[in-house]
Parts: structure tokens; C-alpha cells; sequence
């Protein structure tokens, strides 16, 4: 090996690091030197969790635009006259939602697709699909919300396509109206006029009686807690107040406390409706707050940069002061959320792929030492990835909690076992694996994220799941059962893709793939299996019995049986690799159905989980994936595969063997 070959993978590594040190780095700041980094990191309330704007944000933003950024057109200083998009933050749109209505009506984000809903919006196609509230007609928009009212009424089989999109319009928009809607100061046109405060204050009475008629019809469902509240209390535990409700109270304590003698003093024109809010906030205990807020939009809106960023740095301040211990996990989550981990794992694992594949070609060594090091780099970030959810969690120890963190630990923990088979055997084999797996379970992250339209995926737990050791152990344990039989099935397809279509798999690789497989297997049994028994005892505890045929329990039964069923069919003799394989292949299956495939039953005491109908479309086409896969390598005649003939072959002796040819005995 020359010099250049052993600097590759060091020259790798580093650019790398360079890359994934400037994600971790970089900060959102605009042209116009509004400080929109800072402001991202001040705390909300939405769902039970505490969390910074800039997470809110993102989520809303994606949930309705499939994107954490959008387009703004401004002029081109190169072209006079014409004008060039540019991309903004997420939480530039955000500032616009909480300050200024009509800027953020007039954003294009609302991402629509079906021809049929943008005709009964009176809109028409464009380029990028994307389209703001300004544009569409609000005799229009009742119009399609009216559908997708009657939509919701009925069965998901009996809708159309254009139902189902005209319901995704609507479940969209009403995501941005719940931002807005009780987060609003007393406002006029112009100067605040008694009419506008009264009809303010009429109206958001009147969506709290709503919310509340709301919650009391259906008590598993609360319309305020999709409601972001931005007045801080002295515990996360406590419910904050959004602004309307603070300003509503302030407004209320100072009527009844003065009687009747404000309002008449502004009935008759003594003081003006501002001035009588201005008292109000100056006498409520959430003054200071909302009194900085309202500094915020003013300067917001009139483009004072300076004073907004003053205002954002002594609102941090007090939040700091207030609720001790939040403002250090909003830095913490506002640099997971620029430096996006989990997605940068995902490019990482591609990366490291394609160094892989390239090593197949030539130059064997020194790309599977860069792929090798740029893997360690992955596991590296999902590491730390996983930390820092457990630290904004306050969670020790505990890694899954929801579907989405569950995926992400599956892509992890192979991550981890394909670098461990890669030292050991050093054929790339279990890294490319590893890889691969890596980068399906972070795609499945993804869309189970977007499923989530809106919602947090650090969400608080029900109450049933609301136990860290059990978390820390049960679910755990069990995930990486899941993870392991997942390993081991992707190592049974590579078995049978290069075993069917290669002349490349060998009686030795045929060998060392059956032990790798095997391995995997046997810590797939025992994983899966003490995840079982420690589910049942959790079960026990939490609802008095340890195992009652639930559809959860019963599916992880199923893994635990079939990774045994593999385990005796191998000791016994009645299969050699290609079964092996082929089993293992089923075994994807077998743990699809065991992680999302019960929630679609949506009954028994784990229904919990939800099921999305993408969901249940790619959970169906993965299972259906795996069983052909199966049973094509199961009819196919052996000798028709590729590699049937090196398969075969006798194993040549070794060269030390050579100078006992013609000493030893004849065998018989």
C-alpha cells in the first residue's frame, strides 16, 4: 500500500467532520440583521412539552409545506427591476404567524397538489405547488372546508382521492389557524377603537367556551393543547397561558377591580381603549411578558431590528430567571435543530454505501477504510442524537418512547453491530448491510414524522408508558430484538441476491454469511425474548395481569418463536445457509407486522400506536416485499443460481498442506 492509499481514509475522515461541524455550527440570522437565532430559542408550550419556538416552527412549517424552509420573492440587486427567490427559516414565518397576519396570509406555503382542490380553491397550478391563504377566496375556502367536514364523516375506503386531499387542506390550514388563533393582542386597524376590544375580547370568549364545549364531548380530546402558549409559569408541569388568555384575564381583573370606572372613562373618550389595555398589562402578574411580547410585534412590524433583538435578549433573561433549567435545553434543541443529526446520519450512511460499492470495483482497502471511518462518524451523531433527546426528554437511559424514536434507534443499533461484523470479518458485507438498514429505518423515521402533521416527536407520553425504568428497559431491549432480526433478514437477502444473480458468493462467503446470520440470530432470541418477559411483568404491574393475548404481545411472541424456529432448524440439521437465509428473510416480515402491523388492528390495550394510511400502504408493501423475496429463493432450483458452481466447488488445499501430498493415506 502506497503513502496516498493510507491518506485516503484520513482525508476522508476529516473532510467529514468538517461537514458535520459546520451543521452543528451554523446560525439562522437574516439580511435585515433581525436576530431570528435567538429568537428560536425562546420557550413555548404546545402538547404538555415545553420547547423552543424554532422547533414549533419547523414542525408547523413541514406539516404544511413538506419543507422547514420557504421562498420569498425580493428584488435582485443585479437585476434591476426583477426579482429572485430566496430561501428563509422556518421561523421567520413563525415571527410572522405571532406579529404580523398579513404577511404571514401572504407567505406561499401551503403545498397542494390535486387538481380538484385547486380548482374548488379557484387557484391554478404552478411550478412549485405551493400557494398562501391571500390567494384563495374566502367564500371558496369555507366551500372546500364544508367538504372536507362531510369527508370526515365518512369510511377511508369510500373516499376519493380528492377527499382524501381536500381533508389534508383542511387538517393543514387548521394547523395554522391554531397557531394564530389565541395568540392575538387587542388591535385595530389602527388606533384601537372600544368596538374592536369589545368584539376582541367577544371572540376569544368565545373560542375558549368553544374549546371547552369541545373537550367535554370527547375528554380523550383537547383542542388546547394544539394551542402554542407563550406566557412562561415557574413550572413546565403548570398549563401556560397563551396571550389571548393572559391579555383576556388582565383585561378582566382590571375591569372588575376599578368596577365600572375604566370602562366608563373609556365609554366617554378619558382614556383611549390602548391606554386602558396598556393599564391592564402594567396591573397583571403576566404584564412584563406580555408587555414584551407586544414591544416585539411592534418593532417586528415596523422593521426595528435593534429594539426587537433587545427585547428577545431580556425576555431569554427573564425566562431564565423564571424557569430555571429551560432555557439550556431550548440552546440544546435549537442546535439539534439547525444541525438536523438524524438526517445528516442518513447522508452520512449513503456516503459510506458508495465508498463501499466502490471498493468492490478496486482500490479495495483504502475506500472500505474510509467507508469504515465515515460509518463511525453515523454512529458517532446517532449517538449523540439519541443523548440529546434523552437530555431534552429528561429521560436517563430511556431511547425509545414513540414509533419515530424507535426507528431511529433500530437505524442506530445496526449501525453499531455492522461496524462490530466488519472488524471481525472484514468483507464489507456486514457494513453495507448496515448501511442499507441504517437508511431505511431513517426514511421510516421521516415519514413517521410526517404523519405526525405537526406534531412534536418528543411528545409527553400517555400515561401508561409514563415509566422510565420500564422504558429504559422493557422498550429497549425489546427494540433491539427488532433490531437485530432486521440485521439478520437484510443479511438473508444479501445471502440470496448474491447467492441468486452473482457467480460471487463461494462455498466460503456461502459459510461466513450463514455464521453472520446465525450470530445476529441468536441475539435476536435472546433480546426478543427477555423484552417479552420483561413486557409481561410491565403489563403486570401496569393493568394486573402479565400476559393477556394482546395483539402487541402476541406479535412479540411471534418474533420470539420464529428467531427459535430459526435457531432449532439450524442445530437439527433441516437447514444449511440458503435456509438460514431464506427464514431470516421471513423474519423482516414476522417483526413488521409485530412493530406496526397491530396498531392496525387499532385494538387491545397497546392501540396506542396509530397507524397513518401511508402507514398502513408501505407496512403492507414492505411485508408483501419480504414473503415474494422468500419464496422466489425458495423455488428457484439450486442449481440455477449464479453461483451454484463456486458454491460447489471443493475448497482447494491449503498451500502448508502441499508437502504432505503423497505421504498421507489413501482415503477410502
Amino acid at each position: 500500500m502506497n503513502s496516498l492509499d493510507k491518506k485516503i481514509p484520513w482525508i476522508v475522515l476529516l473532510l467529514t467532520l468538517v461537514v458535520v461541524g459546520y451543521m452543528a455550527t451554523k446560525r439562522t440570522r437574516l439580511h435585515n440583521e433581525f436576530d431570528m437565532h435567538a429568537f428560536g430559542e425562546l420557550p413555548v408550550q404546545k402538547g404538555g412539552r415545553v420547547k423552543p419556538l424554532d422547533t414549533l416552527a419547523r414542525n408547523s412549517l413541514f406539516a404544511i409545506s413538506e419543507r422547514t424552509t420557504f421562498k420569498e420573492e425580493v428584488k435582485d440587486e443585479n437585476k434591476p427591476g426583477k426579482k429572485k427567490k430566496k430561501v428563509r427559516p422556518a421561523i421567520l414565518w413563525m415571527a410572522d404567524v405571532l406579529f404580523d397576519e398579513q404577511a404571514a396570509r401572504s407567505r406561499k406555503i401551503f403545498r397542494i397538489v390535486n387538481d380538484d382542490v385547486l380548482s374548488a380553491l379557484g387557484l391554478k397550478a404552478n411550478k412549485d405547488f405551493r400557494y398562501s391563504l391571500a390567494e384563495i377566496d374566502n367564500e371558496r375556502l369555507s366551500a372546500v372546508f364544508d367538504w372536507a367536514g362531510r369527508v370526515r364523516g365518512t369510511k377511508p375506503k369510500d373516499r376519493s382521492l380528492a377527499d382524501q386531499k381536500a381533508l389534508e387542506f383542511a387538517s393543514k390550514t387548521q394547523i395554522y389557524v391554531n397557531l394564530k388563533k389565541l395568540n392575538r393582542f387587542p388591535e385595530g386597524v389602527g388606533d384601537l377603537t372600544p368596538r374592536e376590544l369589545v368584539r376582541w375580547l367577544e371572540l376569544t370568549q368565545g373560542t375558549l367556551d368553544e374549546m371547552e364545549r369541545q373537550a367535554l364531548a370527547d375528554p380523550r380530546f383537547d383542542p388546547m393543547r394544539f394551542i402554542p402558549r407563550l406566557i412562561p409559569r415557574s413550572t413546565t408541569a403548570e398549563d401556560w397561558p397563551s396571550i389571548s388568555e393572559a391579555s383576556l384575564a388582565a383585561i378582566r381583573n382590571t375591569a372588575n377591580d376599578e368596577g365600572q370606572a375604566g370602562l366608563s372613562a373609556m365609554a366617554q373618550g378619558q382614556i383611549t381603549p390602548q391606554q386602558f389595555v396598556d393599564q391592564a398589562f402594567a396591573a397583571s402578574t403576566d404584564g412584563a411578558w406580555l408587555t414584551s411580547l407586544r414591544i416585539m410585534q411592534d418593532a417586528y412590524k415596523s422593521g426595528d431590528a435593534t429594539t426587537f433583538n433587545a427585547e428577545v435578549a431580556k425576555y431569554q433573561t427573564r425566562v431564565d430567571e423564571t424557569v430555571p433549567g429551560v432555557g439550556g435545553r431550548a440552546v440544546v434543541e435549537s442546535i439539534m435543530n439547525h444541525m438536523q443529526p438524524f438526517y445528516v446520519c442518513a447522508a452520512l450512511t449513503v456516503f459510506a454505501l458508495l465508498l463501499c460499492a466502490g471498493s468492490w470495483f478496486g482500490w479495495r482497502k483504502p475506500l472500505l477504510d474510509a467507508a469504515f471511518a465515515v460509518a463511525v462518524v453515523s454512529a458517532g451523531l446517532y449517538t449523540l442524537g439519541l443523548v440529546g433527546r434523552m437530555y431534552l426528554d429528561q429521560r436517563p437511559l430511556v431511547f425509545v418512547t414513540n414509533l419515530y424514536s424507535s426507528a431511529v434507534f433500530v437505524g442506530w443499533t445496526v449501525m453499531l453491530v455492522g461496524l462490530f461484523l466488519e472488524r471481525i470479518y472484514r468483507n464489507s458485507i456486514g457494513l453495507t448491510v448496515a448501511c442499507v438498514v441504517s437508511f431505511l429505518s431513517l426514511i421510516v423515521a421521516h415519514f413517521l414524522d410526517v404523519a405526525g402533521e405537526g406534531d412534536d416527536n418528543l411528545e409527553v407520553l400517555q400515561a401508561v408508558l409514563d415509566t422510565n425504568f420500564w422504558l429504559a428497559t422493557h422498550v429497549t431491549t425489546v427494540t433491539f430484538g427488532y433490531s437485530a432480526t432486521f440485521l439478520a433478514g437484510f443479511l438473508g437477502i444479501t445471502y440470496l441476491v448474491l447467492g441468486i444473480c452473482t457467480p460471487v458468493l463461494d462455498n466460503e462467503m456461502s459459510k461466513t454469511l450463514g455464521r453472520m446470520i446465525y450470530g445476529v440470530v441468536c441475539g435476536a432470541m435472546l433480546l426478543s425474548f427477555i423484552g417479552t418477559v420483561t413486557g409481561g411483568i410491565w403489563g403486570d404491574q401496569s393493568w394486573g395481569r402479565f400476559w393477556g393475548w394482546d395483539t402487541k404481545e402476541n406479535g412479540a411472541l411471534m418474533i420470539v418463536m420464529w428467531n427459535a424456529l430459526i435457531l432449532h432448524a439450524r442445530w437439527g440439521g433441516m437447514v444449511r445457509p440458503r435456509g438460514i437465509a431464506i427464514l431470516a428473510v421471513c423474519g423482516n416480515a414476522l417483526t413488521t407486522w409485530s412493530w406496526f402491523g397491530v396498531n392496525q388492528l387499532g385494538v387491545g390495550l397497546h392501540a396506542y400506536g396509530g397507524s397513518a394510511p401511508t402507514e398502513q400502504l408501505w407496512t403492507w408493501i414492505f411485508i408483501g416485499s419480504q414473503l415474494l423475496i422468500a419464496v422466489v429463493a425458495a423455488i428457484i432450483p439450486f442449481k440455477s443460481w449464479l453461483s451454484y458452481e463456486a458454491m460447489t466447488q471443493a475448497r482447494p488445499a491449503p498451500k502448508a498442506m502441499d508437502k504432505f501430498k503423497g505421504k498421507m493415506p489413501a482415503s477410502t
